[in-house]
């Protein structure tokens, strides 16, 4: 089970990376900020969709996993039928030494945007991961029964998801208004 949601984790994090380079490479600069606010409302539902459609099956069945699976299938899937985007056209490097590092190093000194959004989305993963907590804490502090768990994961997920998403959608369209 860790290995697969090693796994999972890891092709959800191309997946994500290659999503939001997609902001910067098709969307105008004066309108990143509400589309990124967007995304981050897509973001925080869905998980919250994804628990509201887990917990819709018989706790622990396989079926729980295969619907999941099927919905980012199917989410692959659509991407790629429907995102277009055009390769930039790049210099190759001449020297050999370090190509692969330098490619993956940005300096947040000659850089500081980039920096506060690098710091900014590492908080918000952290708080992601903190998320993924509760079914423990709910069970071993607060003696939950396992067959709640997973409704009130979802009641407190909605919770979270609403400040989020209002969170994000107003600051990604005041930051066009102040920024643009």
């Amino acid at each position: 089970m860790v290995l697969l949601w090693c796994a999972v984790q890891a092709l959800f994090n191309f997946q994500y990376a290659a999503s939001n380079a997609l902001v910067a490479d098709q969307v105008p600069a004066g309108r990143r900020g509400g589309v990124s606010g967007l995304i981050g409302m897509t973001i925080a539902v869905g998980p919250l969709g994804g628990l509201a459609l887990v917990n819709g099956f018989e706790a622990g069945s396989a079926l729980q996993w295969l619907a999941i699976a099927a919905v980012a299938a199917l989410g692959g899937v659509l991407a790629v039928l429907l995102l277009h985007d055009t390769p930039a056209k790049r210099d190759k490097p001449t020297d050999g030494r370090g190509i692969l590092l330098r490619a993956f190093w940005i300096s947040p000194r000659r850089h500081p945007a980039f920096g506060w959004a690098w710091l900014v989305r590492f908080l918000i993963t952290c708080a992601y991961a903190c998320g993924t907590y509760h079914a423990f804490y709910l069970l071993q502090r607060f003696d939950v029964a396992e067959a709640e768990v997973g409704s009130t994961v979802l009641q407190l997920s909605l919770i979270t998801v609403v400040m989020l998403v209002g969170s994000s959608v107003v600051a990604g369209y005041l930051s066009d208004a102040i920024v643009g």
